[in-house]
């Protein structure tokens, strides 16, 4: 089905997060371990024309069998890009990173034929009830790329958490809902809040399907761009609700804390060091046992946790799919006590990082990643 094994990613110098450049990287290199060609053409921000009608051009030759866009970084434009790509014989693949009210406009805008990534199987109910049932979206988790670890004598961070702390506090989202929204809005944010756990077993959508149908609004008959707007909303509230509660139920056990506004926030056993470029964060992970990824369950993937596993570290996460070698975290009392154990018994460590480490190499790199999408493409047809 395939006529050239190629694919193509063209994107700006720089996006806006660090990790996607490097992700993109990363999937390209997936790519090319499974005997496809990945070409990578980068427009600088000076003079970006002559290499966006390079690419343009070998489109439209019909060069590549795929145009890859990861989250907002890649080729976009609607319609003209459409007519591109079809004159070319090319279909967009779309590699969510996210959750799918996050570039939900993007989505809506692609062409039907376009093949399209979630993390989650969650993430696929979402997406066939609220934004394209045309499209049937792959389930495809984060990844990392296979690297090297160091040694684990050499490892002087008992655990270590990259991520800032929320910059306004749960209660203060919550009122801004009731500044900002007309107040049926309100009341089904607060109705969210009021059911909501930061480790619920309910999707975002479930759990906001659940708050509509509660508050006597009919899901069905609200418009698309307002049910995003209410996930968005209500998804800020429980990142910092998640983040906030699970560091607090931690705070007596010996975290590094990477990230800004942690100062004050953190218990006398952690140690919060500010921000750091992307590249130094995660180069810390060579010094750590345990890293820590920190969501609403519903991010039941994150690249974090991957590269945690690729790094050699011990990896303790607030939700997972499909992952063996890994530690859950909740919210509550006794959290600081049973990580503690955790640390305290070097040997099991150090067995569960060993574990982690094999794990990922043999399931979790993106090569794995892009040899399950060629699969599925190939089983629908």
């Amino acid at each position: 089905m395939w006529r050239n094994r190629s694919v193509l990613l063209c994107r700006a110098e720089a996006t806006r997060d660090g990790n996607v450049d490097r992700i993109g990287r990363e999937i390209l290199d997936g790519f090319r371990s499974n005997e496809w060609t990945a070409v990578d053409i980068v427009l600088p921000p000076a003079d970006p024309m002559p290499a966006l009608v390079g690419a343009v051009s070998r489109i439209e030759r019909g060069e590549f069998d795929l145009v890859l866009s990861i989250q907002d970084m890649g080729m976009f434009g609607g319609g003209e890009i459409d007519v591109i790509l079809a004159r070319g014989g090319a279909r967009r693949l779309y590699w969510a990173l996210d959750h799918p009210y996050s570039c939900w406009q993007t989505v809506a805008g692609l062409a039907a034929n376009s093949i399209v990534t979630y993390p989650t199987r969650g993430n696929l109910d979402c997406f066939g009830r609220f934004l394209r049932s045309d499209i049937a979206p792959v389930a495809i988790a984060h990844g990392a790329a296979a690297r090297d670890a160091a040694p684990w004598s050499k490892r002087t961070i008992p655990a270590l958490f990259v991520g800032n702390a929320p910059a306004k506090s749960p209660d203060a989202l919550r009122r801004e809902w009731h500044e900002r929204y007309p107040a049926h809005w309100s009341a089904v944010l607060d109705e969210m809040a009021d059911r909501f756990d930061p480790f619920p077993s309910d999707s975002l959508h479930g759990l906001a399907i659940e708050a509509l149908t509660a508050r006597g609004i009919d899901p069905t008959a609200v418009k698309r761009d307002d049910f995003m707007l209410l996930l968005g909303s209500f998804d800020a509230y429980a990142w910092a609700r998640a983040r906030l509660d699970t560091i607090g139920a931690l705070r007596d056990a010996p975290i590094t804390l990477v990230g800004r506004r942690w100062d004050g926030m953190a218990g006398g056993a952690m140690k919060p060091i500010g921000p750091l470029p992307t590249d130094r964060a995660r180069a810390l992970m060579d010094q750590a046992r345990i890293v820590l990824n920190i969501l609403p369950a519903w991010y039941r993937s994150h690249e974090r946790m991957f590269e945690g596993m690729a790094a050699g570290c011990a990896v303790a996460t607030t939700g997972v799919d499909d992952v063996d070698a890994i530690y859950a975290i909740e919210p509550h009392a006794g959290a600081s006590e049973r990580l503690n154990d955790l640390l305290a018994d070097s040997v099991g460590l150090r067995a569960m990082a060993e574990a982690g480490r094999a794990e990922q190499r043999a399931r979790h790199t993106w090569s794995h990643r892009v040899a399950t999408l060629l699969d599925a493409v190939a089983a629908a047809g």
